[in-house]
C-alpha cells in the first residue's frame, strides 16, 4: 500500500513538473515570437 502511495505522489510531481515546463515553454515561445515580430 505504501508503494502505491509513493507511486501516486511521484506521478503527481511529474505531472506538476511537466505542466510547469509546458507553461515556461509557452512563455519562451511567445517571447521569441514577440522579439521576431519587433525586428
Amino acid at each position: 500500500m505504501k508503494y502505491q502511495q509513493l507511486e501516486n505522489l511521484e506521478s503527481g510531481w511529474k505531472w506538476k513538473y511537466l505542466v510547469k515546463k509546458h507553461r515556461e515553454g509557452e512563455l519562451i515561445t511567445r517571447y521569441v515570437e514577440a522579439s521576431a515580430a519587433q525586428e
